[in-house]
């Protein structure tokens, strides 16, 4: 159950709500889908070869069922583009030569993607194969089509890239069957993923460094043209950025800016709030200049923070510089301004973020731990009455995202007990001898004894007015603000009402029907309902006893039921779209509802109804009988009758008759009309 802020501890900053989507960085794309067959180097790891005489630099297929096949199965569905390049040559110059590209679901049956047929190449010919494949279980090879010992083709090199499908970050969502031993926990499905990756773990007081942020950018392709950080960074944002691939092709780093323009890039919205915003910042940079030198600007925040002087290097990230920096926030982004014009820009690699936190993170044995395609797994054998915490990221076999936020959780003690939103559950005069917890929608029957107290768990739409009942009178109402457990005051962050004597006036929980309307602050409109301890739930079916007029009543039981079960009357209304109108339609677990019975009114038609700043019953006039207004003029047509008008303090402002074509003209408030033996309720505005 959620810790409960006292009202007193709450202070002046009640009412100061900042909202912020914080976003997690999603590491980018994986270019290599399977390790390059390499004449020169001879390397073939990842491949099956098939009759392939072992040459200085080159495969010899020099059979008719030679070939270059993938050893093993991938899921090419996970790319946006597949891209094969094979460099293949033939035996000597004088000689032709083709091969085939194909492709197999199963490794048996083969379908040809692409023919390849080429003539006096020795040194090699180039053949792409470049398209969308939808194969979620494939392998690919080359073979022959004319090998023989003399005339068959070589293979020089054989390489199959993507360009892998974005992930988004997972969000993780609140754990539900939390026992004392066991909990699910639960996230969002996200598009492109094929794999979860949970974890879960424990936190201890120590100091723990923790990477925010590390990108060295080895998983970008090597781009001539400016990329689009849209789509080859997701997250990251810029101006004039190329992706730079080292002579060595060992590293690979970003060039920003041209000769004469400065451009700039910028991290994703990362969580610095960690450690009163304290983190340390590294990277390495150079100048794309053989001989001049540049600046660079970090902002933090779009806060200037630092002039740094980079020294020429000639397109290599070679000085190394790091900071400690303060003021990171839970929406911070870093950012690297290019400071001169006509210095060709500079170069930048290897950015690494990392903070300092106060607890130390103890994954749990096993974890953490690919879960499989699912949005939910059960994590057991825990320790009663402890913390756990988990995140998840998402995978396509290629790419991972990075983690999700945390969702922080504690399992039960051994004598609490919660019924789910959707478990049904019969109690036989039990006693639970420690506290029990529904969550809406739970259906509860029987007699069941609480030694400890209960708590009722349930969401409101904030800022409108809900029906409202319960099976017990609460000590407390709570609420989520920003994330904190609040105790919620009433006629302040809630207001309750009741209809009593013919309207609807404050009220205080009484065990009967009521309407509530939470502040929009209340985090979701989540609210949780405390009972004094040794409360006794016994759902039986006691009929209600009402009088003549109207009666406001509940449904004290955890399921839907008629109102006619609950009372005999001549009139039901329920509340709906912020009115209460006539029905006899199941009631939801809690909910309240009206009563008529007595005397007839004498209106041929009626209401009751809500308005948006107040609640009460009104009489609607009959259906004959229309009235409109606009800018502060009211028509009324449909009645012969004298029309009385009187203001909200009962004054009568208005008397006589009207044709309906000649306006009435009121100042702005509200009104009570009398004509034809029927009173309506108007707003002049």
């Amino acid at each position: 159950m959620p810790k409960i802020t006292p009202l007193k501890k709450r202070g002046a900053t009640f009412f100061i709500f900042l909202f912020l989507l914080v976003f997690n960085y999603t590491n980018c794309y994986s270019d290599t889908i399977v390790p390059k067959l390499d004449g020169q180097t001879a390397s073939s790891v990842g491949w099956t070869l098939n009759n392939l005489s072992r040459k200085t630099d080159y495969w010899l297929m020099n059979s008719s069922d030679s070939y270059a096949e993938t050893t093993q199965f991938y899921d090419l569905s996970v790319f946006t583009e597949i891209s094969i390049t094979s460099k293949i040559g033939t035996f000597s110059d004088y000689k032709c030569s083709s091969t085939k590209l194909e492709i197999s679901e199963d490794g048996i049956n083969w379908t040809q993607l692409q023919n390849n047929s080429f003539s006096a190449t020795s040194t090699g010919t180039i053949f792409t194969f470049t398209n969308t494949l939808s194969y979620k279980h494939a392998k690919i090879r080359l073979s022959s089509i004319n090998a023989n010992v003399n005339a068959g083709p070589k293979i020089l090199s054989i390489e199959i890239k993507g360009t892998a499908r974005f992930i988004s970050t997972p969000i993780s969502k609140s754990a539900n069957n939390i026992t004392n031993s066991s909990f699910t926990a639960n996230w969002n499905n996200c598009d492109n993923a094929t794999d979860y990756i949970l974890n879960v773990y424990s936190k201890t007081t120590g100091n723990y460094e923790k990477t925010i942020l590390n990108e060295d950018f080895r998983e970008q392709v090597k781009y001539e043209e400016y990329i689009d950080l849209a789509t080859y960074l997701p997250k990251w944002s810029g101006d004039l950025i190329k992706v730079v691939t080292s002579d060595s092709e060992t590293e690979k780093f970003l060039r920003v800016g041209v000769s004469n323009t400065a451009g700039y890039i910028q991290t994703p919205t990362l969580n610095l709030s960690g450690n009163s915003g304290n983190f340390e910042l590294s990277f390495d940079i150079g100048t794309v200049s053989i001989s001049k030198a540049t600046t660079v600007n970090l902002y933090v925040n779009n806060n200037l923070i630092k002039n740094i002087a980079v020294n020429p290097s000639s397109q290599l990230a070679t000085q190394h510089f790091s900071y400690p920096l303060t003021g990171g926030t839970n929406n911070c982004i870093i950012k690297f301004q290019g400071g001169m014009k006509n210095n060709y820009g500079f170069v930048i690699d290897n950015i690494k973020i990392t903070q300092v936190l106060d607890s130390i993170e103890t994954s749990l044995s096993g974890f953490p731990k690919q879960v499989g395609n699912t949005t939910s797994y059960t994590i057991d054998d825990l320790s009663q009455n402890t913390n756990y915490n988990y995140t998840v990221k998402a995978t396509n076999g290629y790419i991972t995202t990075n983690e999700s936020e945390s969702v922080c959780l504690k399992t039960l003690p051994d004598d609490q007990q919660i019924v789910e939103a959707d478990e049904v559950k019969i109690y036989n005069d039990e006693t639970i001898n420690g506290d029990l917890r529904i969550i809406d929608g739970a259906k509860i029957n029987g007699k069941v004894t609480v030694k400890g107290e209960i708590s009722y768990v349930c969401r409101f739409t904030p800022d409108k007015w809900h029906s409202f009942s319960l099976p017990f009178i609460p000590k407390v109402v709570g609420g989520y603000i920003n994330g904190i457990a609040y105790a919620l005051r009433p006629n302040h962050d809630y207001f309750l009402k009741s209809y009593q004597n013919e309207k609807f006036v404050n009220s205080a929980f009484n065990g009967s029907g009521y309407i509530i309307k939470v502040l929009p602050n209340i985090d979701n409109g989540e609210l949780f309902f405390f009972s004094e301890k040794g409360i006794t739930l016994n759902e039986n079916n006691n009929i209600y006893s009402i009088s003549n007029g109207y009666t406001h009543l509940g449904n004290p039981y955890t399921y839907s039921i008629s109102p006619k079960e609950l009372v005999s009357a001549d009139k039901y209304y329920c509340l709906k779209n912020n009115k209460f109108v006539e029905s006899d339609e199941d009631l939801l677990p809690f909910q309240s509802f009206i009563v008529y019975k007595g005397t007839k009114l004498n209106q041929t038609s009626y209401e009751i109804s809500i308005e948006p700043e107040s609640v009460g019953i009104t009489t609607a006039k009959s259906k004959e009988i229309k009235t409109w207004q606009n800018e502060g003029n009211l028509w009324i047509t449909g009645t012969e009758d004298e029309i009385n008008i009187y203001s909200a303090q009962g004054k009568l402002v208005y008397t006589g008759y009207n044709d309906g074509k000649t306006p009435i003209q009121l100042l702005p408030g509200m009104y009570l009309i009398r004509t034809n033996d029927s009173i309506t309720k108007i707003i002049i505005k």
